[in-house]
C-alpha cells in the first residue's frame, strides 16, 4: 500500500466527486452542502439517523440531534439532495451494489462501526468510484473512539488497494481510495 499525503482539505476532496453519491454521517449538513455545491454532483444522499443511542458518545441528547436534523433539512432543501434518516447499516440495504459514484463516511468513529461502514458502503460504489471519509487521525487516549485509521488501513491492506490518499490540510484529515 502506498500512502500519498496531500496538503489539501476535505473541501478539495469534494471537488473530485461527481455523479451520484452519499455522505454517511451528516450532523448539521455542512459538508453535504459543500458536496452539493460541486456542479459535477448530480445527486447526493445525506444519510444519518440523528438518533441518540446508548454507547454513542457524541451529541447524546436527542433534542440536539433533532435540531441538527432540522438544520440539515433547511440547509440542503435547495439542492438535489435526498435526506435519509436511517442508521448506516439500514440505509445501505436501500442501495444496489455499484449504484454510487462516491461515498464519504463520517459517522460513528469507533473501530467496529468504521469497519462495518467501509464494508457496507464500498459495495455500493462502482468500480473506479471514490471511497472516502473523515477523521483519519489518532486521538491520544481515545483509541476506542477513534478507530478510523486502523479500520481504513486494515481494509486497504487486506483488499490490496494500491493507493490511499490522505488530505491533511484540515485539523481532522480525510482519506480516499479508488475502488
Amino acid at each position: 500500500m502506498k500512502i500519498i499525503t496531500l496538503e489539501k482539505t476535505r473541501n478539495d476532496l469534494a471537488q473530485e466527486f461527481s455523479g451520484i453519491g452519499a455522505e454517511i454521517g451528516v450532523e448539521q449538513g455542512v459538508f453535504s452542502e459543500i458536496i452539493c455545491l460541486n456542479n459535477n454532483v448530480k445527486k447526493l444522499y445525506s444519510i444519518d439517523a440523528w438518533k441518540s443511542y446508548r454507547g454513542y458518545r457524541d451529541h447524546v441528547r436527542q433534542q440536539k440531534l433533532d435540531s441538527f436534523y432540522e438544520l440539515s433539512k433547511m440547509r440542503l432543501a435547495k439542492y438535489n439532495c435526498e435526506i435519509v434518516r436511517k442508521f448506516s447499516k439500514e440505509a445501505a440495504s436501500d442501495f444496489i451494489d455499484g449504484a454510487l459514484d462516491f461515498v464519504y463516511i463520517d459517522a460513528n468513529h469507533e473501530y467496529a462501526h468504521v469497519q462495518d461502514d467501509i464494508m457496507l458502503w464500498v459495495k455500493k460504489v462502482r468500480v473506479g468510484g471514490i471511497v472516502s471519509g473523515h477523521d483519519y487521525v489518532r486521538r491520544k487516549g481515545q483509541d476506542s473512539f477513534y478507530g478510523v485509521v486502523r479500520a481504513v488501513n486494515e481494509y486497504v491492506i487486506e483488499n490490496k488497494i494500491e493507493e490511499l490518499v490522505i488530505y491533511r490540510g484540515d485539523t481532522s484529515p480525510s482519506w480516499k481510495f479508488i475502488k
